[in-house]
């Protein structure tokens, strides 16, 4: 059974991308297959991995939640050594990035919860995208994840989504004045 994890906030600043990228490279390293998804627009976890993200992100997003059978390949980066370009794997680390384009996609999930009448049915659809979200742990490289992490954005659908269909749920806040 894989593991969803999801670590979030309300408010930037917190850390939450961080955390997630140490956790995930620590959860790999003890040989437990990682998979990170990036769905806070700051795209701020292809950085702290040296990944490449950005538009390619949207694509990746819009086909794990419509293509059950896409497959989420390692996360790798590449490196040059003198005058040689060298791309290193990481073992057991898979990534999706991220992308600020996530913001039309949440758009148009706000759009189609509004349109629902019931609280049921808006938890209904939330519950149906998380379950896509998480489902980037069925195929990873042709094997199940141990462990799916979700760097979430600090509010929207896409959080709620991701939230409603956790494991456990991370949630970061500043320890200073008025911070909740």
């Amino acid at each position: 059974m894989c593991l969803k994890v999801v670590e979030t906030n309300s408010k930037g600043g917190t850390g939450c991308t961080t955390d997630v990228v140490n956790i995930g490279h620590r959860l790999a390293t003890r040989d437990q297959r990682t998979v990170i998804f990036g769905l806070d627009r700051q795209v701020n976890a292809e950085m702290l991995l040296n990944v490449e993200g950005g538009k390619e992100g949207v694509k990746y997003l819009e086909h794990v939640i419509t293509d059950p059978k896409c497959v989420i390949r390692p996360a790798s980066t590449k490196i040059v050594v003198g005058k040689k370009e060298i791309e290193l794997k990481r073992e057991n680390l898979f990534y999706v990035p991220g992308s600020a384009e996530y913001a039309g996609f949440a758009d148009t999930l706000a759009g189609r919860l509004n349109q629902k009448e019931s609280v049921a049915d808006r938890l209904e659809l939330l519950k149906v995208v998380g379950d896509r979200i998480f489902s980037v742990g069925d195929n990873v490289d042709g094997e199940k994840a141990d462990v799916v992490l979700v760097d979430t954005p600090k509010s929207g659908p896409l959080q709620q989504a991701a939230i409603a269909c956790a494991d456990w749920t991370i949630i970061k806040f500043r320890y200073d004045y008025m911070s909740l």
